[in-house]
């Protein structure tokens, strides 16, 4: 380790894939004990051999930190929010920050609706419920996932 963010020489690495169905929580679940499995033999490796390979910083790519606020979508400015984008954030920022909104979907007021992965969401209050639950239970409920492009 050295004083600059992810840098330095690289004792293993190894390769996972990001299935369809992936959120960032069942991602880093697995990737856990995929290295939880591998760190007794990394380290017995490392300390026969003492062998690191170099990291290509040229590859390197840097984020902001993630706030609460970054799971906020703002209706009046989906016109720039594509389908896809909007369905891998979900799954990136399930279970924190989550993705929500607030929207009016009864004449009462606006309610907070956080989106979940695997076609589901969950109106402020209420228990998270499928699309179709939405739908018949809230008469916004169609327009609202339609305004998404999510049906």
């Amino acid at each position: 380790m050295d004083d600059q963010i992810d840098h330095g020489p690289i004792i293993e690495q190894f390769e996972e894939e990001i299935n369809q169905t992936d959120t960032f929580e069942t991602l880093a679940e697995r990737l856990f004990n995929k290295s939880a499995d591998k760190i007794a033999d990394i380290i017995n490796n490392y300390q026969a051999s003492q062998t690191t390979k170099p990291q290509d910083d040229s590859k390197a790519t840097y984020t902001k930190i993630i706030s609460r606020g970054d799971g906020y979508i703002d209706l009046s400015s989906t016109g720039s929010l594509k389908i896809e984008n909007l369905k891998l954030k979900i799954r990136a920022f399930h279970p924190w920050p989550g993705v929500y909104t607030k929207y009016q979907i009864s004449n009462i007021k606006y309610q907070i609706i956080k989106l979940l992965p695997n076609q589901k969401l969950q109106v402020e209050g209420k228990k998270p419920m499928s699309y179709k639950d939405f739908i018949n239970g809230y008469e916004k409920g169609k327009f609202f996932l339609e305004k998404l492009s999510l049906i």
